[in-house]
């Protein structure tokens, strides 16, 4: 628990807006139980990479992410609507701050944007051989540098704190053998 206070501590002032939107409105996390803690413990872990590391984070985010629905829209629906069990009171934009963790929680990790930006090609590689055009085609892959909106959603948010993912190198096309030894760009934490 010492960890959690820690983390929330953290939270709060790498986040002033919450710390100044809710100072009258934040639950005291030992009155809360059961969905309501868990509710509010997975809206202080997903607001920040650094939850992903607090023990303490474990049990709630496995909770969230265990939440589907048969199709993405529902799941997304369901997870905002646990998210919502957290009396946090009102604050400025509640409803987008909730959108934007069910969009783009556990999606807009360096790992995750890895695979989910990760690009192909397949280009046609041409040799003149004794006069005849002969092309082979050759797939190049790159990871893109550019965010998919739920994650810029996610990170332009004021209560959230992913400033330290970022897209390191350049997003060159690159064969699958220097592609799979070294990306000349990826996302980083």
């Amino acid at each position: 628990m010492i960890y959690l206070k820690k983390f929330v501590l953290g939270i709060l002032i790498t986040c002033p807006a919450i710390a100044i939107a809710n100072t009258n409105n934040i639950p005291n996390p030992q009155t809360l139980s059961g969905d309501e803690a868990d509710a509010c413990s997975a809206i202080l872990c997903l607001s920040s990479t650094t939850g992903r590391s607090v023990s303490e984070c474990q049990n709630p985010l496995k909770r969230y992410f265990s939440i589907k629905g048969k199709k993405p829209h529902e799941t997304i629906s369901k997870r905002k609507s646990f998210l919502a069990l957290c009396p946090t009171g009102e604050f400025s934009n509640k409803d987008e701050f909730l959108d934007d963790l069910a969009n783009g929680s556990g999606y807009c990790g360096a790992a995750e944007l890895n695979i989910s930006q990760r690009e192909s090609r397949v280009i046609q590689e041409c040799k003149n051989v004794r006069g005849e055009q002969i092309c082979t085609p050759i797939t190049q892959w790159r990871i893109n540098n550019k965010l998919p909106s739920h994650c810029q959603a996610l990170f332009d948010n004021g209560y959230t704190d992913f400033k330290n993912i970022r897209y390191q190198g350049t997003p060159q096309w690159q064969s699958q053998p220097d592609f799979g030894n070294r990306p000349s760009g990826k996302w980083v934490e």
